[in-house]
């Protein structure tokens, strides 16, 4: 059984403490859903940002 990864270009915004701040990463996995799980991970780490306070925009498949 192989397993396709593939790469999404993900667009957004958090609510931090400047304001809104814009966001665009480029992340590799198998399914939307890993990335969003991605997203919230590095941004909530980065950032000091709660889920809640994450928006996403944009996911597509690149």
């Amino acid at each position: 059984m192989t397993v396709t990864v593939k790469n999404f270009q993900v667009v957004g915004y958090f609510k931090g403490k400047r304001g809104r701040q814009p966001f665009q990463f480029q992340l590799k996995g198998v399914k939307k859903e890993d990335v969003i799980e991605q997203v919230y991970s590095v941004v909530g780490s980065q950032h000091r940002v709660p889920r809640r306070k994450i928006s996403i925009e944009e996911i597509k498949e690149i």
